[in-house]
């Protein structure tokens, strides 16, 4: 190990080990997503025009949120952030979500 070289600390350590684990997650679901596509295809009756359609929107969408979801914490802050998706997956769980998204996150600005 050369002197510019410092050793995480256990927090940096954590954080790395979740980093990788959401980018080991995605990249299977990906996988997968394009493995079971020809069972997708015959099923539902998908063209292959709209098959490479989905994928590649799922492969944007996904490189979208990545760079999103790296700079909202530094501009909204860690806590409104962990509050947004909270309330995110809550209004999911519920019928009226939207309603509930769109009140709960105007409380927090």
């Amino acid at each position: 190990m050369s002197t510019n070289q410092q050793k995480l600390t256990r927090g940096e350590k954590k954080l790395f080990a979740g980093c990788y684990y959401a980018f080991s997650v995605n990249g299977s679901l990906t996988l997968m997503l394009g493995a079971l596509m020809p069972f997708m295809r015959s099923t539902y009756g998908i063209r292959y025009q709209m098959a490479g359609i989905l994928l590649s929107a799922h492969s944007i969408g996904n490189l979208i949120s990545s760079f999103i979801a790296g700079a909202l914490p530094v501009y909204l802050g860690r806590k409104k952030i962990f509050i947004m998706l909270g309330s995110a997956e809550e209004g999911r769980k519920r019928k009226n979500h939207n309603i509930v998204n769109k009140k709960f996150c105007c409380r927090i600005y």
